[in-house]
């Protein structure tokens, strides 16, 4: 008896007068027919009786049974990851055994012993003993953990003259490994948070050391670094009519400005100052919205050479010579006025003709800027004290 045959018809066929008892009967259906139905392991013995003459006769039939199930094995539990994406699952054929995986999908032959799995489920594999039908049964779980990191490469950002670099990325998750690309530009391409000095996109890969899953994110690094305009304004020179100039170019909204030295200028702190001094000035346009600068320079030369004045000599006019010329001859870029008028030809030549006596001065443009000067401090003093005296008499 197998686990496929569990029972057998024993004996013969029936002869007609004849009687039959089986023993042991217990597994039998009928102790008492010709051929009854075994259903348990045994050794049994029939006595046939012929009724018409008593005789007996006696035969005895073993009945034994195999009914040793095979191994099945399904292998051990599994995980599949994003590495590993497929596990070959049960153990080594045995000879005469078939083998039965259920389910069948996800499987790459569910009639085989060792099947490739790919997908995450439970499989049971039943194998059956051909040579007696027996049958095992066993399972295995084929679980999943594809869960890919968290890739952050951080916000996107601008390098300035200011700011040259930046740290880009996210704090770093233990079992997570870090590769930026491209390198060229980062500190460190292998961390999570390299320092970016160039303007590029960079891209980080993240990995799961644990399951091999990976993400990625990229983040832009721009650059605005360039220079504001700094024109300190055309060379220029400072002389006796003209003490002071404006130099720079007009102010631009979102620009600082600074000039060096500050001694001579009005402001140093601003785009357009004045000066009143010579000498070589420097200034430094900062734009505020990424820290570049540029530099320019003006010189401010000076000239304040004085003419040279020459009235001539002392004369004497007399009853024979009543006039005389006096100065000196007319030097090319001057002018010439004398004072007082009364008593010359020409007041505004460089030798008038004099016919009266009295003390001539000529005055060149510097002298005569002196004069004026002079004079109207003057009339400034005397204006003071009239106002004083005015204060007086009013007291």
């Amino acid at each position: 008896m197998t686990c496929a045959t569990t029972s057998f018809v024993i004996g013969s066929a029936a002869v007609a007068g004849n009687t039959y008892a089986w023993s042991p009967s217990l597994g039998l259906s009928n102790a008492g027919i010709a051929q009854p139905t075994a259903t348990a392991p045994g050794t049994y013995t029939v006595t046939v009786t012929n009724t018409a003459n008593g005789c007996t006769a006696s035969d005895a039939v073993i009945i034994s049974q195999n009914i040793t199930p095979p191994v099945a094995n399904a292998g051990t539990d599994k995980t599949l990851t994003c590495a590993t994406t497929s596990f070959i699952i049960g153990s080594a054929a045995v000879a005469g055994n078939t083998y039965a995986w259920s389910p069948s999908l996800g499987l790459s032959n569910a009639g085989i012993a060792q099947p490739t799995a790919t997908s995450p489920l439970t499989y049971t594999v039943t194998v059956t003993n051909t040579a007696n039908g027996c049958t095992a049964s066993d399972a295995v779980i084929i679980s999943q953990n594809i869960t890919p990191p968290t890739a952050n490469a951080g916000t996107d950002k601008t390098l300035t003259c200011a700011t040259t670099s930046f740290i880009i990325g996210s704090a770093a998750v233990a079992g997570n490994t870090y590769a930026w690309s491209p390198s060229l530009g980062l500190s460190n391409a292998g961390i999570a948070q390299p320092t970016a000095t160039s303007p590029r996109t960079y891209t980080v890969t993240v990995t799961n050391t644990a399951n091999g899953c990976i993400a990625s994110d990229a983040v832009t690094i721009s650059q605005n670094i360039t220079p504001p305009t700094a024109n300190a304004g055309a060379d220029k020179i400072l002389t006796c009519a003209t003490t002071s100039f404006v130099i720079g170019s007009a102010a631009v909204a979102g620009n600082t400005y600074a000039w060096s030295p500050s001694l001579g200028l009005s402001n140093a702190g601003i785009a357009q100052p004045t000066v009143t001094a010579p000498g070589t000035y420097t200034v430094t346009v900062t734009n505020t919205a990424n820290g570049c600068t540029a530099n320019d320079a003006v010189i401010i030369s000076q000239n304040i050479t004085p003419p040279t004045a020459n009235a001539g000599a002392d004369k004497t006019l007399t009853c024979a010579i009543t006039s005389f010329v006096i100065g000196s001859p007319t030097i090319a870029g001057n002018t010439y006025a004398w004072s007082p008028s009364l008593g010359l030809s020409n007041a505004g030549i460089a030798q008038p003709t004099t016919t009266a006596p009295g003390t001539y001065t000529v005055l060149l443009p510097i002298q005569l800027m002196v004069v004026l000067l002079m004079m109207r401090l003057l009339s400034l003093k005397i204006l003071h004290h009239q106002l004083q005296m005015l204060v007086l008499i009013k007291h």
